[in-house]
């Protein structure tokens, strides 16, 4: 039986919004990283290589916080769309 132990490193990504821990994991027979925030719930992605995933992920979490923030203005009344 093959060994499918996933390579997992926790990387702090920068973003425009502070810094976040996120989990990396590359399957042993997988060529992408998935990536993923416990503290961003529904902020993840996957990248070809360890990079593309970094840079993919800082944008998922700055595309996921800008929503939310823009959801709550417009549910405040303070932005129309």
């Amino acid at each position: 039986m093959k060994n499918m132990e996933a390579h997992k490193k926790i990387v702090t990504i920068k973003t425009d919004y502070g810094a976040f821990s996120c989990a990396f994991e590359k399957e042993k027979d997988v060529s992408t990283w998935g990536v993923h925030c416990d503290a961003v719930p529904g902020a993840f992605t996957v990248g070809s290589t360890l990079i593309e995933a970094k840079k993919m992920m800082k944008e998922a979490l700055e595309l996921h916080i800008e929503s939310k923030v823009e959801d709550n203005l417009v549910r405040a009344g303070r932005v129309k769309v």
